[in-house]
């Protein structure tokens, strides 16, 4: 990645938890990007309002 880039991994959930993502994969391929999980159950997740709000920092400061 080129210096002053930053990369976010935005997962978006239905709430149906079910079979696992391609997330993982993607994350070990860039550990380096910051992951965002909308809706769904899990610990972390911010609400789909909250995201479309522009309440959710995508990128560390």
């Amino acid at each position: 990645m080129a210096k002053g880039t930053a990369l976010a991994a935005i997962e978006v959930k239905s709430g149906h938890e079910t079979a696992q993502s391609g997330m993982a994969e993607f994350l070990k391929k860039h550990p380096e990007a910051k992951r965002i999980i909308v809706g769904g159950g899990s610990a972390g997740a911010c609400s789909i309002e909250s995201f479309l709000r522009d309440e959710v920092p995508l990128f560390y400061e």
